[in-house]
């Protein structure tokens, strides 16, 4: 800032929609990242999803099964809207497939 010289600057409102929906996808993206840790998700890949490589024991080969289910190479990638559809459908599979484990 220079307190000799006069600078206009405008505000915009934010668009609630927008912020609601990154919220969303930042939760769903530390949770992917946490589920790839855990054991269980891993167990969940290879036994119900069918996916031989994974090993529930290393999160690398948990995380490369969820790319490959919802087709992206990065969680960032859930921020578009059709692989978060893809990311709760997994997951909510995930959630059933606890209750009935």
């Amino acid at each position: 800032p220079k307190p000799t010289s006069e600078k206009w600057v405008a505000l915009a409102g934010l668009n609630e929609e927008v912020v609601d929906r990154n919220e969303k996808a930042t939760k769903a993206i530390q949770l992917c990242g946490m589920l790839c840790k855990d054991e269980r998700f891993g167990k969940f890949l290879k036994d119900y999803k069918k996916m031989e490589e994974v090993n529930p024991k290393d999160m690398e080969t948990i995380a490369n099964g969820v790319r490959a289910i919802l087709g992206i190479k990065s969680r960032t990638e859930l921020h578009n809207a059709n692989n978060m559809i893809a990311w709760n459908r997994l997951y909510s599979e995930y959630e059933d497939w606890c209750l009935n484990e």
